[in-house]
C-alpha cells in the first residue's frame, strides 16, 4: 500500500497538495505521483473546456482507464484525497461524472 506526506505547495495564490519526496525509497513512487497530478491539473481544465460533453457521459473509473493513469496516482493519491474530501468510498468516488469531480479538484482553473 502506497503512503505519502503531504505539505501544500503555494503557486499563484492557490494551495496544491504535494507529496513529500523523502525518504528517497518512495521517490519513483512520488515521481510518479506529480506526474500524474500535473497531468490531471493541466490537462483536465483543457478537457473541461474543449470535451466537455465527453467529460460529462464519462465515470472518474473511464476517465483514469482511457487516460491511463498510474494505479500510484489513482490509489495513492486521488482515490485518498476525494474520498476524504467528500465523505464516500474509493468506489463511489470512480462512478461520479469524470467533469464534477475535475472541476471539484482543479478548482475551475479554465
Amino acid at each position: 500500500s502506497t503512503r505519502f506526506r503531504y505539505s501544500n505547495v503555494i503557486i499563484g495564490g492557490r494551495a496544491f497538495p504535494f507529496p513529500a519526496i523523502f525518504p528517497l525509497s518512495g521517490l519513483i513512487n512520488t515521481l510518479r505521483v506529480v506526474a500524474g497530478y500535473l497531468w490531471y491539473v493541466f490537462h483536465t481544465p483543457y478537457l473541461l473546456r474543449f470535451h466537455a460533453e465527453w467529460m460529462a457521459n464519462t465515470t472518474t473509473r473511464d476517465f483514469f482507464a482511457h487516460y491511463s493513469y498510474s494505479d500510484t496516482f489513482v490509489h495513492g493519491f486521488y482515490l485518498p484525497v476525494m474520498s476524504t474530501l467528500l465523505s464516500c468510498s474509493y468506489a463511489q468516488v470512480m462512478e461520479y461524472p469524470a467533469d464534477l469531480l475535475a472541476m471539484f479538484f482543479c478548482a475551475r482553473s479554465t
